[in-house]
């Protein structure tokens, strides 16, 4: 009996990180007795990286997350207008979602007439929206997706990527058990200059070394430049505040967006 080889969409899956448990188990063990296959991936897994780095979705999607953010605002401006703004009666339980949909199709029809007030002057130099850091994990020839809270090894590499609705002001550091914050991405002593974008590549990659135990990778994105010691200071002083423990930092006390997410380093 032949053996059954695994579809292009059941790699993909794979390669992606979405299988877990028995299934991943039982395409590993499938890819280490069939070289075709094993062959197969690896293949997926080049063009997928050379696709990202010629072709970043970061043009399409932050037009997507501008429009969204344009349309809470707009839902946010009716709901401050009062409650004769939309009179209607309190519907039923069962129809909910459907009177919810029509607010939010009102809402569309309103930003398409009339532009949206101008937002009041921040008081701080927070970005209003979501920002967002994840990162590939580069391990030999292969990779893949990276998960918050993902065992990795020494001499891994991950390459970050990041997402922020309009331009900022990025830091990225590490914090670990020991105490150690060590800046990733800075420019100079300050905040790397980013365009509005979705998931976008940030140059080169970091290999990870020997110590072992949790990581804390977290971005710091403001709208004017943060000074990279500034922030190290802060880290330093949320490791002291949770006894080294970075996982249980939570965020810095620094008026920015933070994102973050946690690696586990264990020996190989």
């Amino acid at each position: 009996m032949k053996a059954e080889h695994p579809s292009a969409l059941r790699l993909l899956q794979y390669q992606s990180g979405e299988l877990e448990g028995a299934a991943r188990a039982a395409i590993e063990a499938h890819l280490a007795r069939c070289p075709a296959c094993a062959a197969r991936l690896e293949t997926g897994r080049a063009s997928a990286a050379a696709f990202l780095r010629a072709r970043p979705p970061s043009a399409f999607l932050a037009a997507l997350e501008a429009r969204r953010v344009q349309a809470e605002a707009v839902t946010e401006a009716v709901t401050e207008a009062g409650p004769r703004a939309l009179e209607a009666p309190t519907p039923p339980r069962r129809r909910r979602a459907r009177l919810t949909m029509g607010l939010l199709a009102l809402a569309a029809l309103i930003l398409l007439a009339w532009p949206p007030r101008p937002p009041p002057p921040a008081p701080t130099t927070r970005i209003k929206a979501a920002v967002d850091l994840s990162f590939h994990v580069k391990r030999g020839a292969q990779i893949h997706l990276g998960r918050d809270g993902e065992a990795l090894s020494e001499g891994d590499q991950i390459q970050l990527r990041v997402s922020t609705p309009r331009p900022a002001h990025l830091v990225v550091i590490s914090l670990d058990g020991a105490g150690a914050v060590t800046p990733f991405y800075d420019d100079d002593g300050h905040g790397l200059a980013l365009g509005a974008g979705v998931a976008q590549l940030l140059e080169g990659s970091v290999v990870l070394d020997e110590a072992l135990g949790a990581e804390r990778i977290l971005g710091c994105f403001s709208s004017a430049p943060l000074e990279t010691a500034q922030v190290i200071q802060a880290a330093q002083a949320a490791l002291a505040a949770v006894g080294r423990d970075p996982r249980r930092v939570e965020r810095l006390d620094l008026p920015c967006d933070q994102a973050s997410f946690l690696i586990d380093k264990v020996q190989r």
